[in-house]
Order: structure tokens, then sequence, then C-alpha cells
């Protein structure tokens, strides 16, 4: 029965971390078909001097717009994204001399996003698609 339990947690786990890759590479199809030049797995520091690493990376002549999937947004999810933000903001603006503009691509096929986190961005005046 034990090992039971173990296997069908082991296939929940494995069918989230798919299900997330899957809308992962959604969105990099569609950064391919709209022939748009992203830079994937963009690692960055914060002031702090913690690594903190966004899905995607778009530079344009003004702005770096960093891009963070999310096939489930939760709590944790929602507070590492926006502590991440908070560090790197202005020391990518000081280093690049550009705007930055942090991006959440949020999966709400199958779930609803909570508006108390869409509250979140907004007051974090953040970009949530």
């Amino acid at each position: 029965m034990l090992r039971a339990m173990l296997e069908l947690s082991d296939m929940i786990n494995l069918s989230t971390h798919r299900v997330n890759s899957l809308f992962r590479d959604d969105v990099k199809n569609l950064f391919h078909q709209q022939r748009l030049n992203v830079t994937p797995g963009f690692i960055v520091f914060g002031r702090s001097g913690i690594r903190f690493t966004f899905d995607y990376l778009i530079a344009k002549p003004e702005t770096e717009i960093v891009i963070q999937t999310f096939n489930h947004l939760d709590r944790p999810n929602l507070a590492t994204f926006l502590f991440g933000v908070d560090e790197v903001k202005a020391v990518r603006e000081q280093i690049s001399e550009k705007a930055f503009q942090p991006v959440a691509l949020v999966n709400d096929e199958d779930t609803k996003v909570r508006g108390e986190f869409l509250e979140a961005f907004i007051d974090d005046s953040l970009t949530v698609n």
C-alpha cells in the first residue's frame, strides 16, 4: 500500500512538472512564431547578491523585458517573483541604462488566478498576461 502511495505521489509530481514544461514550451513557441528574439534562462544578481533566474529576456533599445511563466500561481511563487523583481530592478537599470519591465505570464486555462494575486501585481505596477 505504501509503495502504491509513493508511486502515485511521484506520478502527481511528474504530471505537475510536465504541465508546467508544456506551458513553458507553448510560450517559447509563441515567441518563435512572433519572431521575437528572446534569451531563455536569464540569470541576474540582485542588490543583495542573490542570484535570480527569469524564464526569458527580451532586450529592446530602451527596455529590458524579463518574463516569468507560471503554470500555477500560488502565494510562494508570487512572493518569490515580487522579491526577485524588487531585488533586480534597480541593479539592471543601472547596469543596462534601460528601463526594466517584468512580465508574468500565468496559465489560467484550468485555474482562475486569485484576485488578491492580481492586485499584488497591480500594486507593484507589473504586467500580467
